[in-house]
Formats: structure tokens, sequence, C-alpha cells
């Protein structure tokens, strides 16, 4: 079998690993690297978003779906969920349309955080 054509499901032996068999229909990807994502202080931020440090702070008092989240007293978000959620609003969506978008881009069924 050529390596370009895609296998079907009879094609795998039950000792195939997941990974294997999905490796070998899908092309090669970069490595997602989880710290070119993140975004590790309010300044970081604030930096990405264009705002003040302060203005980061007040949307999170005041805006529960704002996508950030705290660890160890540290603010953290990911880019590409700042992107996102920034583009949901320019579209209008409500924020459980928001989550329930994330969830579905991120693969999960669950939303995650206070429900």
């Amino acid at each position: 079998m050529n390596s370009h054509i895609l296998k079907s499901a009879t094609d795998f032996s039950p000792n195939d690993q997941p990974d294997t068999a999905v490796a070998s229909i899908r092309p090669a990807m970069p490595a997602y690297k989880l710290a070119d994502d993140l975004l590790r202080s309010a300044q970081e931020i604030a930096d990405f978003l264009g705002w003040t440090r302060r203005r980061v702070y007040h949307v999170r008092a005041t805006d529960k779906y704002f996508p950030v989240f705290s660890m160890a007293g540290q603010l953290y978000a990911r880019k590409s969920t700042l992107i996102f959620w920034i583009e949901s609003q320019e579209r209008g969506d409500t924020p459980a349309t928001t989550l329930e978008l994330i969830a579905k881009r991120d693969g999960t069924d669950k939303l995650g955080g206070d429900q």
C-alpha cells in the first residue's frame, strides 16, 4: 500500500496502537508547544491585547467569561483562546455559545469552569 493512500478501518490490525493508526492517515503536523501559546502574567496578557494591566484585572473581575485563569497566584491565558474570545465578541455570540465553541474547538464535551 502506498504511504500517501488513506487506510481504511479494515487495514489496521487489533495490535495497532491508536497513535500509529492516526499517524498513518494524518499528515505530519508541527509539534504544538504550549509555551508558544501561553501568556504568563497580567502584564503579558495586557501587552498581547493592547490593554493596561489594570484593565486586565478589571475585565477579569467584571466578566466571568474572560478566558484567563490563575495558578499559584499568577494570571495565565492562552493566546489562541483570547483570539477566539475576541472573534466571538465581534460576531456577537453569547457567552454560553462562546464556551460551547471553545469546547468543540478543543475536542472536549465538557465546558469546564464554574457552571
